[in-house]
């Protein structure tokens, strides 16, 4: 982490206020306790400007700690500053990162519940029955948006529709091709789609259900319910081709 403080720019800006400020407290303390009051004569900004220097401060971390070091050419007004806001800058770090983690699996999530919805509308049309695959649902009732196909999280290239078919790598898994939803039990707790676990460095994932809902599983919870899909599920030649065990 890097931090850079030019500090005669700031001094600059500055010393009309500390003008300004100054004759107003000398006024104050005459007015108020009955000081002898005077004319105020601060240090002139030619003169102070020889003791200002920009100020550059570096952080950095290894297995030893965290190394702080802090680069000027002579005593400054704002010493130790730079090196403070940079500090405080690396401390906060791992918040931020978990923040962009935690919003980028939200978008995830989103793009899963979309997917779950052109699933259900599929077979809303096609008497009840899932779609085959996913290249059968995303045109027709996606309006062929393949960014839904990946996941923030993985950093893979969108990809494309070409003849009808999806070309290029996804995130999501779709566990259940060409099953009737009404003859499944317990809906809530079946498997539709999921998101690659990788993603997630194997710690669980987000998955989508046939009733519709999405939710992050942990390892133990997303096994679990793969588990209880693939012995619910009738086995079927599309059900076979994109059945979660090959994953």
């Amino acid at each position: 982490m890097l931090c850079y403080v030019n500090t005669p720019a700031i001094v600059r800006q500055l010393y009309p206020l500390s003008l300004l400020g100054g004759s107003m407290g000398t006024n104050l303390l005459v007015s108020q306790g009955g000081v002898e009051g005077g004319v105020l004569w601060p240090l002139p900004m030619s003169r102070l400007e020889k003791y200002l220097t920009p100020e550059i401060s570096v952080v950095s971390f290894d297995d030893k700690g965290i190394t702080l070091e802090g680069y000027s050419a002579g005593p400054s007004l704002t010493t130790g500053l730079p090196a403070a806001a940079a500090l405080g800058t690396s401390i906060s770090l791992p918040a931020l990162g978990r923040a962009r983690q935690t919003a980028k699996q939200t978008v995830s999530a989103s793009n899963l519940r979309s997917l779950s919805v052109g699933m259900m509308m599929y077979a809303a049309d096609n008497g009840d029955r899932l779609p085959p695959d996913l290249d059968a649902m995303v045109k027709p009732y996606l309006g062929s948006h393949t960014k839904l196909l990946v996941s923030p999280l993985s950093g893979r290239p969108e990809p494309r529709m070409v003849d009808g078919k999806i070309v290029g790598e996804i995130d999501y898994v779709f566990v259940c091709p060409g099953i009737k939803m009404s003859e499944v039990k317990s809906p809530a707790e079946i498997l539709m789609l999921y998101e690659r676990p990788e993603n997630y460095g194997g710690a669980g994932t987000n998955a989508a259900f046939l009733d519709g809902h999405v939710e992050h599983l942990s390892r133990e919870e997303f096994f679990k319910v793969l588990e209880k899909t693939k012995a619910a599920l009738k086995k079927s030649p599309e059900n076979e081709k994109n059945s979660p065990q090959d994953f």
